[in-house]
């Protein structure tokens, strides 16, 4: 079990607790929901377009004016001096942004055409964003530095549909034959914002990535497979954060 997945899972198991204690102080209303947004001053919008005032943290990491994050959070009583409600940050999971790339400008690039494994837990659309959640096989104190794009396929994309390709350059830090036991996994997540490249209503869009065939449950093998993501991007349809990133299922709204 990942590190998110084990903290989403101890919310949770902390806000169960929490509900069942009476306390005539407690104000908050609600425990453990995630999201995904930015942050503005103390303020957090979510990409379904909630503002949401940030009252505490409950947890080490803070974030920043500017940051884009996933978080797990507790909504506290609505003020009686202002249209927000409160919130309590449980667990901030701050996410990288970066800027899809199109293939036809990276012809003869080999090194951002390099789609080493990566495992993709979770990808959804929302607030002008794809957002995904991905885990890398790092081996830990290398030093070495990983790379992953999200790059549209222009050469078989336009108005009948959408084509990406998610790409990982691990420069040469890959699972061989042998040394399996000195990768681990290590996850985060990432958006691309893609407003000026889903301009339809109704567009259907498919994501490629590759990662490494499963061994059973002895673990994986150091052979690759293609994996395909396909669904129906829609305008008017919000796509939700999920819960937690499971590592076995592909979650969200497309």
């Amino acid at each position: 079990m990942n590190k998110i997945s084990q903290a989403v899972i101890s919310a949770i198991a902390g806000a169960s607790i929490m509900a069942a204690a009476s306390c005539s102080q407690d104000n908050t209303l609600q425990y453990g929901i995630s999201a995904i947004g930015n942050i503005s001053g103390s303020s957090f919008k979510s990409d379904s377009g909630t503002i949401l005032d940030i009252e505490e943290y409950a947890c080490a990491e803070h974030l920043d004016d500017n940051d884009r994050a996933f978080i797990i959070y507790d909504v506290l009583n609505k003020s009686p001096h202002r249209e927000a409600y409160g919130i309590r940050i449980r667990k901030a999971y701050k996410a990288i942004i970066k800027d899809p790339l199109h293939a036809s400008a990276l012809s003869g690039n080999e090194e951002m055409q390099r789609e080493d494994p990566v495992k993709v837990t979770d990808i959804w659309i929302s607030g002008g964003y794809v957002n995904m959640y991905v885990m890398l096989p790092v081996i830990p104190g290398s030093g070495t530095v990983h790379s992953v794009n999200l790059v549209l396929d222009d050469r078989d994309s336009g108005t009948a549909g959408y084509s990406f390709i998610i790409r990982h350059n691990a420069s040469g830090e890959t699972i061989g034959e042998t040394g399996q036991e000195r990768f681990v996994l290590q996850g985060g997540f990432i958006s691309f914002p893609i407003t000026g490249i889903l301009t339809e209503d109704n567009v259907p869009v498919i994501f490629r990535w590759k990662w490494y065939k499963s061994a059973g449950d002895t673990g994986i093998t150091s052979e690759t497979e293609e994996n395909i993501l396909e669904g129906i991007f829609r305008k008017s349809r919000f796509g939700h954060a999920p819960a937690s990133p499971s590592g076995k299922t592909i979650s969200g709204t497309l």
